[in-house]
């Protein structure tokens, strides 16, 4: 077997860490490591205490009571669903573009709750002062993980009544928003309806005096009977699409009635004024920079150490080799 050379083993020990040396070179340098961890244990609770402003969260619980049977008989898909609809649909094959009222259902009113133009409103109605943008990004819409149906409102600020008053507020205006958007929607729907009834009587007017006229010029032939059928067929037709209309002018004149903010929302939980800060979080922060502070006192204690001792003049070499020896 070959024998090992002496200089490279001894190179190899010379790369090699000493743990021992290592801790002995922590130890000598624990003061200053106890006074770097301090200094930023101290420095992150002086800037959670003065130089960070803190933020007190407040949460609403809300449910929007219509998305419980959007497809009911009492709500407005009734309206757009029932069966006459079909028959209507044989005479004007746009009908379902007519009678159509608009659905909010949970998704659409959590967009409406964190939507920039409410929030200008909740801010309006606050007289609260500040840009838009300075709120915005502390309100939070978000569905129940257990029950979808359930929306948490979470609004986040340095003023806990602020906090609380815009959670509320917000509701409140999202609420009326909701009521808007059906209410134009309505009125656009009542308005064409009545056009389309407006059109639909004046065929009706002319079925009518095409069936009068008709009888008094005709005698009873076969071939006028047949005629009379059919002009009776289009009176019975134009009968029914003006009755038809006229019941979905009633029934949306009665969602219309019914179109109650506080009949569609439901606040199971209102926006209370939180007690405690939920931000910054001190200790947590306090525990951070005290680890950061050790390691970068650890880094210094030692790599001062290897500079020292880099520096230091080798003692083989300040020998004098003197002759004979």
């Amino acid at each position: 077997m070959a024998n090992k050379n002496p200089n490279q083993t001894h190179l190899y020990s010379d790369d090699e860490i000493d743990l021992k040396k290592v801790l002995k070179i922590l130890i000598n340098g624990k003061l200053v490591i106890l006074i770097v961890t301090i200094i930023f244990v101290l420095a992150s609770i002086l800037n959670d205490s003065f130089f960070t402003d803190p933020v007190y969260e407040s949460t609403a619980v809300i449910a929007p009571a219509s998305i419980t049977n959007l497809n009911g008989q009492n709500n407005y898909s009734y309206i757009i669903n029932d069966d006459n609809v079909q028959n209507l649909q044989k005479m004007y094959p746009n009908i379902d573009q007519i009678v159509e009222l608009i659905q909010v259902d949970q998704n659409s009113f959590k967009d409406i709750l964190a939507s920039s133009h409410v929030l200008d409103k909740a801010i309006k109605k606050l007289s609260l002062q500040g840009k838009l943008n300075s709120y915005k990004g502390g309100i939070q819409a978000e569905l129940d993980k257990e029950n979808k149906k359930i929306i948490h409102l979470t609004v986040q600020y340095k003023d806990p009544q602020i906090a609380a008053d815009l959670a509320n507020a917000l509701i409140s205006e999202a609420t009326n928003e909701m009521e808007s958007i059906n209410d134009t929607k309505m009125y656009e729907l009542s308005k064409s309806l009545n056009q389309e009834l407006q059109g639909a009587q004046l065929d009706l007017d002319k079925a009518y005096k095409d069936l009068k006229n008709f009888q008094a010029q005709s005698g009873k032939t076969s071939l006028n009977i047949i005629d009379q059928k059919r002009l009776e067929s289009e009176v019975s037709r134009r009968e029914y699409l003006v009755n038809s209309l006229n019941d979905k002018i009633l029934q949306v004149g009665l969602a219309k009635s019914l179109n109650a903010a506080e009949n569609k929302i439901v606040v199971l939980s209102p926006a209370m004024v939180p007690e405690t800060r939920t931000a910054p979080k001190t200790v947590v922060n306090a525990s951070l920079f005290g680890c950061l502070g050790l390691v970068i006192a650890a880094f210094f204690v030692f790599f001062r150490h290897l500079y020292n001792s880099s520096n230091q003049p080798d003692n083989a070499d300040s020998h004098v080799n003197t002759p004979g020896k």
